[in-house]
């Protein structure tokens, strides 16, 4: 990380590793909105006849499932957003607490992060 102070911490990354995970940002947020959508519709389709009351249960259950993922599938979404305007404002790869380079390996797994470790994460 180069930096001091007044100025703006800049991950060490390279134009080809930015553009890989530009790429793997928009693949997440192509395939999350994907899923989102896929998820809204089959909530919005109309309720099979019930045969009885555990049928109805387990219907329950799995729309109480399917809203638990849009809502996991939302803020993973928000997570992209935030990134991809890191990555605009050339802040992409800075944990956003320490200040600390996020690892090269732990952006290639989920490019969306913005702290240096899941602990630091909210």
């Amino acid at each position: 990380m180069k930096g001091g102070e007044g100025t703006r911490p800049v991950a060490v990354l390279t134009e080809a590793q930015l553009a890989e995970l530009k790429a793997r940002l928009l693949q997440r947020e192509a395939d999350s909105q994907r899923q989102m959508d896929e998820l809204v519709a089959s909530l919005k389709s109309r309720p099979p006849c019930f045969a009885d009351a555990a049928e109805r249960a387990d219907y329950r259950r799995r729309q109480g499932l399917a809203e638990r993922q849009i809502q996991q599938l939302q803020t993973r979404l928000g997570q992209i957003a935030r990134a991809r305007a890191r990555m605009t404002r050339g802040e992409y790869g800075v944990c956003e607490r320490s200040g600390q380079p996020i690892p090269l390996a732990r952006l290639m797994a989920m490019p969306e992060v913005t702290t240096v470790t899941k602990d630091s994460e909210d």
